[in-house]
């Protein structure tokens, strides 16, 4: 909160929520802080996978990606791999119901915040990592991209 517009430049570095100036109205900041909230309240949703006889709860917004391998399921995130003994449909099932999870090709689920770009036949990760797309789906896979980034360029704004 300011007085002097020429502070908001300087808050731009640091990510803001949002920005008030004075006078502020008080309705201004109680519908800030309900948003806040809102946003805060909402608990990341969390994958679950049995490795090495261990539960491990992975946050969803952690994951790199996740692929079927055999009778196994390997999700990625920064920290490591998870390589967890399970069938594929469930956790595809889980990771798609949220909207920044992609499935690209059978067997592979992308993140879409852990994306770099998507070429006409492969998915390039940040982490150096390629994953081909499925052609016969590749305008759908693109528009849901594309989507994707747009109305999270718009939250960012």
């Amino acid at each position: 909160m300011t007085s002097s517009e020429e502070a908001v430049w300087d808050a731009l570095p640091l990510h803001p929520f949002d920005y008030l100036r004075k006078p502020y109205d008080e309705r201004r900041v109680h519908a800030l802080l309900d948003d806040l909230l809102a946003v805060l309240g909402r608990p990341e949703p969390e994958l679950e996978l049995r490795v090495a006889r261990q539960i491990i709860l992975v946050p969803f917004g952690r994951i790199e990606y996740a692929l079927a391998q055999n009778h196994y399921v390997s999700v990625r995130t920064g920290e490591g791999e998870y390589r967890a003994t399970a069938t594929f449909a469930p956790i595809q099932q889980s990771l798609c119901a949220d909207p920044r999870l992609l499935l690209c090709n059978r067997g592979v689920v992308v993140n879409m915040d852990k994306v770099l770009r998507f070429e006409s036949d492969a998915i390039q990760m940040l982490n150096g990592m390629s994953f081909p797309v499925r052609q016969k789906d590749k305008g759908r896979l693109f528009a849901a991209f594309t989507q994707y980034q747009f109305r999270h360029m718009r939250r960012e704004l």
